[in-house]
């Protein structure tokens, strides 16, 4: 993930806790605070000034990395299950999203809990895509004046 001209590196492998960033401005590597616990195939987001990470294990551990003080705290574990998932955030909320059962849910910092918010129809997905055995996405920021040129040229409207 990219934060703040950094690029943070995350665990993986057979379930690292490692942490590293990679400033690009200076050109240089850095060791950060380790997960609490290791992550395989982890997945987040950054979103201000925090990074969510968590891994498709059962229960998933998640957790939140403050960017200002290098330190890692444990949130609510995911409610499903699901190889190939993706978190993206909108508007300050962060779902995590798609995987085998593309189910999207949201995480409720107040609460501390991951809340079931709905599940993509498959009618959704690209036909291609269908047989797949996942689904992923991102979140995009687009401007309403871009929207409407792509939606012009699209349907070729003046």
């Amino acid at each position: 993930r990219s934060v703040d001209n950094s690029i943070y590196v995350l665990g993986g492998g057979f379930g690292s806790a490692y942490v590293d960033r990679f400033d690009t401005l200076q050109n240089k590597w850095e060791e950060l605070a380790d997960m609490k616990i290791g992550k395989r195939c982890p997945f987040g987001v950054a979103s201000q000034g925090k990074i969510f990470v968590a891994d498709n294990n059962y229960p998933s551990s998640c957790e939140v990395y403050s960017i200002d003080t290098n330190e890692w705290q444990l949130i609510a574990s995911l409610n499903f299950r699901s190889f190939w998932r993706t978190m993206v955030c909108v508007n300050g909320t962060v779902y995590a999203v798609g995987g085998q059962n593309c189910i999207v849910e949201s995480y409720d910092p107040t609460m501390n809990q991951w809340i079931e918010k709905t599940s993509i129809p498959k009618e959704m997905i690209p036909e291609e895509e269908q047989e797949s055995t996942f689904f992923k996405c991102c979140a995009l920021k687009l401007s309403r004046k871009v929207l409407r040129d792509i939606w012009r040229k699209r349907f070729k409207l003046k």
